[in-house]
Protein backbone atom coordinates (compact mmCIF):
# COMPACT_ATOMS: atom_id res chain seq x y z
CA UNK A 1 0.00 0.00 0.00
CA UNK A 2 1.36 3.55 -1.11
CA UNK A 3 1.37 6.05 1.36
CA UNK A 4 2.46 9.76 1.15
CA UNK A 5 5.47 10.80 3.56
CA UNK A 6 5.84 14.49 4.53
CA UNK A 7 9.31 15.02 5.36
CA UNK A 8 10.26 18.51 7.38
CA UNK A 9 13.69 19.81 6.37
CA UNK A 10 15.22 21.58 8.99
CA UNK A 11 16.32 24.75 6.85
CA UNK A 12 12.56 24.87 6.19
CA UNK A 13 12.05 25.22 9.54
CA UNK A 14 14.25 27.99 10.23
CA UNK A 15 13.08 29.75 6.86
CA UNK A 16 9.30 29.65 8.19
CA UNK A 17 10.68 30.97 11.63
CA UNK A 18 12.73 33.90 10.05
CA UNK A 19 9.53 34.69 7.93
CA UNK A 20 7.38 34.78 10.24
CA UNK A 21 9.34 37.14 12.58
CA UNK A 22 9.84 39.54 9.49
CA UNK A 23 5.78 39.67 9.09
CA UNK A 24 5.70 40.27 12.89
CA UNK A 25 8.28 43.07 12.57
CA UNK A 26 6.15 44.61 9.56
CA UNK A 27 2.90 44.45 11.53
CA UNK A 28 4.31 46.49 14.39
CA UNK A 29 5.94 49.00 12.25
CA UNK A 30 3.09 49.53 9.99
CA UNK A 31 0.82 50.61 13.57
CA UNK A 32 3.80 52.67 14.93
CA UNK A 33 3.25 54.61 11.97
CA UNK A 34 -0.52 54.84 11.88
CA UNK A 35 -0.59 52.56 8.39
CA UNK A 36 -3.08 50.46 9.07
CA UNK A 37 -5.78 53.26 10.85
CA UNK A 38 -8.70 54.02 8.93
CA UNK A 39 -8.16 57.16 6.78
CA UNK A 40 -9.47 60.42 8.02
CA UNK A 41 -13.17 60.79 7.23
CA UNK A 42 -13.05 56.84 8.48
CA UNK A 43 -12.32 57.43 12.03
CA UNK A 44 -13.86 55.70 15.08
CA UNK A 45 -16.11 58.19 16.74
CA UNK A 46 -19.73 58.38 17.26
CA UNK A 47 -21.13 61.58 17.70
CA UNK A 48 -25.06 62.07 18.18
CA UNK A 49 -27.04 64.89 19.75
CA UNK A 50 -29.94 66.86 19.14
CA UNK A 51 -30.49 70.27 17.51
CA UNK A 52 -33.12 72.43 16.71
CA UNK A 53 -36.15 70.78 15.43
CA UNK A 54 -37.07 71.10 11.98
CA UNK A 55 -38.92 74.45 10.82
CA UNK A 56 -41.44 74.93 8.38
CA UNK A 57 -40.99 71.59 7.57
CA UNK A 58 -37.23 71.96 6.45
CA UNK A 59 -34.77 70.08 9.02
CA UNK A 60 -31.78 71.32 10.93
CA UNK A 61 -28.25 70.94 9.43
CA UNK A 62 -25.32 69.80 11.24
CA UNK A 63 -21.98 70.22 10.50
CA UNK A 64 -18.43 69.91 12.07
CA UNK A 65 -15.64 71.60 10.60
CA UNK A 66 -12.22 70.84 11.30
CA UNK A 67 -9.45 73.95 11.36
CA UNK A 68 -7.33 72.16 8.55
CA UNK A 69 -7.89 71.10 5.30
CA UNK A 70 -10.58 68.00 4.72
CA UNK A 71 -8.60 65.02 3.33
CA UNK A 72 -11.72 62.65 2.15
CA UNK A 73 -11.89 62.46 -1.05
CA UNK A 74 -15.51 64.36 -2.65
CA UNK A 75 -18.11 61.99 -3.27
CA UNK A 76 -18.57 61.06 -6.71
CA UNK A 77 -22.51 60.35 -6.50
CA UNK A 78 -24.09 63.84 -6.64
CA UNK A 79 -26.65 65.23 -4.50
CA UNK A 80 -30.44 65.15 -5.72
CA UNK A 81 -33.32 67.04 -5.67
CA UNK A 82 -36.64 66.20 -7.56
CA UNK A 83 -39.38 68.26 -8.40
CA UNK A 84 -42.43 65.84 -7.81
CA UNK A 85 -46.55 66.79 -7.00
CA UNK A 86 -45.50 70.12 -6.70
CA UNK A 87 -42.56 69.88 -4.36
CA UNK A 88 -38.93 69.85 -4.31
CA UNK A 89 -37.93 66.03 -2.26
CA UNK A 90 -36.09 66.17 0.13
CA UNK A 91 -36.47 69.78 0.72
CA UNK A 92 -32.99 70.30 2.51
CA UNK A 93 -29.49 68.45 0.80
CA UNK A 94 -26.27 68.96 1.95
CA UNK A 95 -23.11 68.80 -0.95
CA UNK A 96 -19.38 69.79 -0.86
CA UNK A 97 -18.09 72.42 -2.44
CA UNK A 98 -17.27 70.98 -5.82
CA UNK A 99 -20.06 68.12 -5.52
CA UNK A 100 -22.59 67.93 -8.08
CA UNK A 101 -26.05 68.77 -7.28
CA UNK A 102 -28.61 67.21 -9.60
CA UNK A 103 -32.05 68.54 -10.50
CA UNK A 104 -34.58 66.68 -11.62
CA UNK A 105 -38.31 67.22 -12.73
CA UNK A 106 -39.58 63.86 -12.06
CA UNK A 107 -43.43 64.66 -13.50
CA UNK A 108 -45.38 66.22 -16.47
CA UNK A 109 -45.76 69.23 -15.10
CA UNK A 110 -44.15 72.41 -15.97
CA UNK A 111 -41.07 73.59 -13.54
CA UNK A 112 -38.23 76.08 -13.34
CA UNK A 113 -35.17 75.55 -10.80
CA UNK A 114 -34.25 78.88 -9.77
CA UNK A 115 -31.21 79.37 -7.08
CA UNK A 116 -30.19 82.25 -5.17
CA UNK A 117 -26.94 82.49 -3.16
CA UNK A 118 -28.67 84.11 0.37
CA UNK A 119 -25.46 85.13 1.37
CA UNK A 120 -25.15 87.51 -1.79
CA UNK A 121 -29.07 87.68 -2.77
CA UNK A 122 -27.12 86.97 -6.43
CA UNK A 123 -29.37 84.32 -8.59
CA UNK A 124 -26.90 81.51 -9.84
CA UNK A 125 -29.18 80.74 -12.26
CA UNK A 126 -32.97 79.77 -13.57
CA UNK A 127 -33.30 77.60 -15.95
CA UNK A 128 -36.85 76.02 -17.25
CA UNK A 129 -37.18 72.81 -16.54
CA UNK A 130 -40.55 71.77 -19.19
CA UNK A 131 -40.14 67.99 -19.89
CA UNK A 132 -40.58 64.86 -17.32
CA UNK A 133 -37.09 63.30 -16.65
CA UNK A 134 -35.06 66.59 -17.38
CA UNK A 135 -31.86 66.92 -15.08
CA UNK A 136 -30.07 70.49 -14.58
CA UNK A 137 -26.70 70.20 -12.93
CA UNK A 138 -25.07 72.17 -10.46
CA UNK A 139 -21.71 72.31 -8.66
CA UNK A 140 -21.13 75.08 -5.76
CA UNK A 141 -17.60 76.85 -5.99
CA UNK A 142 -18.12 78.05 -2.21
CA UNK A 143 -19.46 77.22 1.04
CA UNK A 144 -22.78 78.72 1.18
CA UNK A 145 -26.63 78.85 1.69
CA UNK A 146 -28.33 78.65 -1.55
CA UNK A 147 -32.40 79.05 -1.91
CA UNK A 148 -34.13 76.56 -4.80
CA UNK A 149 -37.46 78.13 -6.08
CA UNK A 150 -39.89 76.84 -8.57
CA UNK A 151 -41.28 80.58 -9.88
CA UNK A 152 -44.54 78.75 -11.89
CA UNK A 153 -45.13 77.09 -8.34
CA UNK A 154 -44.37 79.67 -5.65
CA UNK A 155 -45.05 76.96 -2.71
CA UNK A 156 -42.19 74.91 -3.53
CA UNK A 157 -38.79 75.73 -1.96
CA UNK A 158 -36.09 73.99 -0.73
CA UNK A 159 -32.18 74.83 -0.02
CA UNK A 160 -28.87 73.62 -0.50
CA UNK A 161 -26.30 73.78 2.10
CA UNK A 162 -22.45 73.72 0.30
CA UNK A 163 -19.51 72.79 2.89
CA UNK A 164 -16.14 71.89 2.22
CA UNK A 165 -16.34 69.63 5.42
CA UNK A 166 -17.11 65.89 4.55
CA UNK A 167 -19.07 65.88 8.74
CA UNK A 168 -22.19 66.99 8.23
CA UNK A 169 -25.90 65.47 7.83
CA UNK A 170 -29.13 66.21 7.79
CA UNK A 171 -30.93 65.76 11.17
CA UNK A 172 -34.51 64.19 11.81
CA UNK A 173 -37.69 65.98 12.19
CA UNK A 174 -37.47 66.23 16.00
CA UNK A 175 -33.52 67.54 15.94
CA UNK A 176 -31.80 64.29 16.37
CA UNK A 177 -28.66 63.43 14.38
CA UNK A 178 -26.25 60.70 14.26
CA UNK A 179 -22.62 61.05 12.72
CA UNK A 180 -20.81 57.19 12.69
CA UNK A 181 -17.15 57.76 11.57
CA UNK A 182 -15.30 61.28 12.97
CA UNK A 183 -11.80 61.30 13.81
CA UNK A 184 -11.29 62.47 17.22
CA UNK A 185 -9.96 66.20 17.50
CA UNK A 186 -11.51 70.15 17.47
CA UNK A 187 -14.29 71.46 15.49
CA UNK A 188 -16.54 74.30 14.94
CA UNK A 189 -20.10 72.84 15.03
CA UNK A 190 -22.60 74.91 12.57
CA UNK A 191 -25.85 73.95 13.13
CA UNK A 192 -28.45 75.74 10.15
CA UNK A 193 -32.08 76.19 10.43
CA UNK A 194 -34.13 77.89 8.08
CA UNK A 195 -35.33 79.63 10.88
CA UNK A 196 -32.58 82.02 11.53
CA UNK A 197 -33.01 82.09 15.17
CA UNK A 198 -32.27 78.47 15.70
CA UNK A 199 -28.92 78.73 13.52
CA UNK A 200 -26.15 78.77 16.20
CA UNK A 201 -22.30 77.63 16.03
CA UNK A 202 -19.66 76.50 18.50
CA UNK A 203 -16.46 74.91 19.38
CA UNK A 204 -16.51 71.23 20.32
CA UNK A 205 -14.56 68.37 21.17
CA UNK A 206 -14.79 64.94 19.61
CA UNK A 207 -13.38 61.95 21.74
CA UNK A 208 -14.16 58.31 21.76
CA UNK A 209 -16.02 56.44 21.47
CA UNK A 210 -19.02 58.84 21.67
CA UNK A 211 -19.27 62.41 21.98
CA UNK A 212 -22.96 63.77 22.83
CA UNK A 213 -23.85 67.48 21.04
CA UNK A 214 -26.73 68.86 22.27
CA UNK A 215 -28.59 72.73 21.40
CA UNK A 216 -27.31 74.19 24.30
CA UNK A 217 -25.17 77.29 23.15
Amino acid sequence: MNSKIRVSHPCGTRWARHTALALVGMIALALSLGVTRPAIGSGETKVVGTVSAASRGFPSVVILEAAGPARVPISSEPAKINQVNKSFAPGVVVARVGQVVEFHNGESLLHNVHMINLDSGDTLFNIAMPVVGMVHRFTPEEPGVYAVLCDVHPEMEAYVIATDSPYFTVAAEDGSFEMPEVPAGSYTLRVWNVRESRSFEREVQVTGPTTVISSGR
